[in-house]
C-alpha cells in the first residue's frame, strides 16, 4: 500500500495557491522526518513533542530542502540546540495552534502569490503525549487548524 494514502503518514490533505500541506503526524522519530524531507522541497517544517531518548536529530545534509523550521512544545531545548549547531533557522512556540497562526501570517501571506511552490510539512519527529492523546489526535488537530485558517 502506498504510504501517501494513509492518514497521518505523509498525507497530502490540502492545497492552497502554491502551497501543499502534508500531515505526517505519525512521524514519531527523526528517521521518519528525514524520509519526509527527502521527498519534498521548499519546506516549512513543523517539529515538536516528546523526543525519544537517543534519537539522532541530524538534518544538515537536507538543509537545502528546508526554508524554516517551526518547533512547538514545552521541552524543546535539545532540539533548539541541535538546530543552532546545524545552523538551521527555526522559531519556537508552545502550542501547535500558535505555529499554524504564525505560519499563515508570516509565510503563507508573504509567498502565496509566487510562482515557486512550497510545502508545509507537519512531521513532528517526536511522541505526541505532551499535548495530545496520540498521534491521530495531533494530526486531526493540525488539519483542523489549517482548514479553519486557510478556508476563510
Amino acid at each position: 500500500m502506498d504510504i501517501k494514502n494513509l492518514p497521518h503518514r505523509n498525507e497530502l490533505f490540502f492545497k492552497k495557491n502554491n502551497f501543499k500541506f502534508i500531515n505526517d503526524s505519525k512521524s514519531t522519530n527523526f528517521d521518519s522526518v528525514r524520509y519526509a524531507l527527502k521527498n519534498n522541497n521548499n519546506i516549512f517544517l513543523i517539529l515538536g513533542g516528546l523526543l525519544k531518548k537517543g534519537d539522532n536529530f541530524y538534518i544538515r545534509d537536507l538543509k537545502s530542502n528546508i526554508l524554516k523550521i517551526y518547533i512547538f512544545g514545552e521541552n524543546t531545548s535539545y532540539l533548539r540546540k541541535s538546530l543552532e549547531k546545524q545552523n538551521i533557522p527555526f522559531q519556537h512556540f508552545k502550542k501547535l495552534k500558535q505555529v499554524v497562526n504564525n505560519f499563515y501570517m508570516n509565510e503563507f501571506t508573504k509567498h502565496c502569490d509566487q510562482k515557486k511552490f512550497f510545502t508545509c510539512l507537519f512531521s513532528p519527529g517526536a511522541a505526541s503525549f505532551d499535548q495530545f492523546k496520540n498521534f491521530e489526535e495531533r494530526g486531526i488537530k493540525f488539519k483542523k487548524y489549517i482548514y479553519e485558517l486557510f478556508n476563510k
